[in-house]
């Protein structure tokens, strides 16, 4: 299980912590002006055998702005180098309204290229999420407010954090017990 987390927990990095986000401290100290070279972009030491299980973490996705087109430009980057095969939604995964084209322009469009190459999303609901959006067929919810899912011998449980009701914790207990 560990090795699971550390892996949700690499993978998050690889996509976020790209050469322009990190800070330099030898570029920090005063010196003559030089051209500004950005090194390339470190090889991934993530997990990356053949037959493991490989997927992405985001959340708080976005409104479909500029800014999570560089994201998803970013996050299509470390597949190259982490080809994942699905991704988990933490939550927050659409800002502002949630009418059927606002689907489009803040998930289809700027995920197009991960959903063209077959890449599965996973949504979970958070304080931010209309529960209706268990519907949408792209997020892979099947209607519900929290799910489970296999991929090979991992176990993925996607839970509604608004609020942690009874109903949820008994099933997560007993769905933990059967797994």
């Amino acid at each position: 299980m560990s090795r699971l987390l550390l892996t949700a927990i690499l993978t998050f990095f690889v996509v976020c912590a790209t050469p322009s986000s990190r800070i330099d401290a030898r570029a920090q100290a005063p010196r003559a002006a030089a051209p500004q070279v950005q090194a390339a972009a470190p090889k991934s030491t993530l997990p990356n055998d053949s037959d493991s299980v490989k997927f992405l973490v985001i959340g708080d996705s976005g409104t479909g702005d500029r800014y999570q087109y560089d994201v998803a430009g970013k996050i299509i980057e470390a597949r190259a180098r982490f080809p994942f095969e699905f991704a988990i939604m933490l939550g927050a995964n659409l800002y502002g309204s949630e009418r059927p084209i606002d689907f489009i322009n803040k998930f289809e469009k700027p995920y197009k290229r991960l959903l063209d190459d077959g890449v599965k999303f996973y949504a979970s609901l958070g304080n931010h999420d209309d529960p209706s959006q268990r519907f949408y067929q792209k997020f892979n919810m099947d209607g519900k407010r929290y799910y489970n899912f296999r991929k090979k011998d991992v176990e993925f449980f996607a839970l509604d954090s608004t609020y942690m009701a009874p109903p949820q914790v008994n099933w997560l207990r007993d769905e933990l017990k059967r797994s």
